[in-house]
Formats: structure tokens, sequence, C-alpha cells
């Protein structure tokens, strides 16, 4: 099934993408925004000699959803969009530790050949596949229990940071998760809530 514009989704898997995530709010009381951004995929020299762009075949329309759930008193905020998976979010004003969790690059990889010092929490198979940085090793390895730790290893992760630049007093997690499947969405809403939970403890 050919995709929409070049995005993650055929017309029918985005149908289904934005009911799925509308269940999902409704599940979890919180609501579903969706966002509609034209983009004139013409050359700037078409855009400049016909700025009202009356070739309509050159105009896509990309959408962006963003889900709100309570949790805590605050909000998660998921954001998903054609062109980007899922970034999930949460405020955390008073953090009790700064971390990143990424994958590993070749460039890594190679840097520990040479011996560059890398933080390890003990999990063999999840050291290898991580590149782990934060302010305090102790309270790391002491949230990334092995609950987590399976679920990271289970989805596809871009970053999970807390308080770094990125994510500067929350707590994110950028991850490619099967969108097309409630079940999965749901999982990770559940263990992202869990996630915060135990910041809390």
């Amino acid at each position: 099934m050919a995709k929409r514009n070049n995005g993650r989704f055929s017309i029918d898997e985005l149908n289904n993408v934005i009911d799925i995530w509308e269940k999902i709010s409704e599940e979890y009381n919180g609501k579903l925004e969706i966002l509609k951004t034209k983009v004139d995929a013409r050359s700037p020299e078409r855009q400049l000699m016909d700025k009202e762009n009356k070739d309509w075949l050159y105009t896509y329309v990309f959408y962006k959803l963003v889900i709100t759930i309570p949790h805590n008193g605050e909000d998660i905020t998921i954001t998903t969009s054609e062109s980007r998976p899922p970034i999930f979010e949460f405020p955390v004003a008073k953090a009790p530790l700064q971390f990143s969790v990424s994958n590993e690059d070749y460039v890594d990889k190679i840097l520990k050949l040479f011996g560059s010092d890398e933080l390890q929490i003990g999990d063999k198979e999840f050291d290898k596949k991580y590149l782990l940085e934060t302010d305090n090793k102790i309270k790391l390895s002491s949230f990334l229990d092995s609950k987590i730790r399976d679920w990271l290893s289970t989805i596809s992760i871009c970053y999970f940071d807390l308080n770094t630049p990125k994510s500067k007093n929350k707590l994110s997690i950028h991850c490619t998760i099967n969108e097309l499947s409630a079940d999965s969405i749901c999982e990770s809403v559940d263990m992202f809530k869990y996630c915060i939970n135990r910041l809390m403890e």
C-alpha cells in the first residue's frame, strides 16, 4: 500500500491510526486534537510566480495528532504525525536526576573499542544496546528496573530523557511503536505512566 505524500502511513492506515488514538484518548479520559499543515511542494521559483498556489496538485496536507492524558495532576502529552513517530512528554518540576538514554550508534561503538569510558548499569544486553548519560548513576540504575529495561528493548527509541537540553523540566521519550495496534499504544502509555510513578517514588 502506497504511503501518503511520502509519510509513514497510507490513507487507510492514517484513518485507522486517527480512530485508534481517538479511542485511546477517550479510554484514558484524555483528549485528541487533530492539526493539519499545508505543505507547498512546488519549487521556490514556481512559488514566486504563483503565490496563491492555484496548482492544488502540489499541495499536501500533513496530519499531526496531539493527545493529552491526565496523570498525577498534570497531563501526559503525546505528539505523533505522518512524518514523525510519537513523542511522549510529562512535566517534572523537581527532577530527582538528569538522564539521557539513546541507541548506540557506530561512533559510540568505535569509541568503546578504543577504551572510551561508558556508563553501564550491569545488564549486559541493555548496556550493549544503549548509551546512558546521567548526573546520578545510582539513581538511574535504580530507576531503570527490569520492567522499564524490558519495555525499552521492545520498542525502538530515538531518545528517553529527563531534564536534558531537549527535555527541559520534562520526562520524554521519542519512540517508534506500532500505531496500528491499540494494544501496542496502550502498553506504551501504561509504561510511560509507570516511569512517571517511579520518578515520584
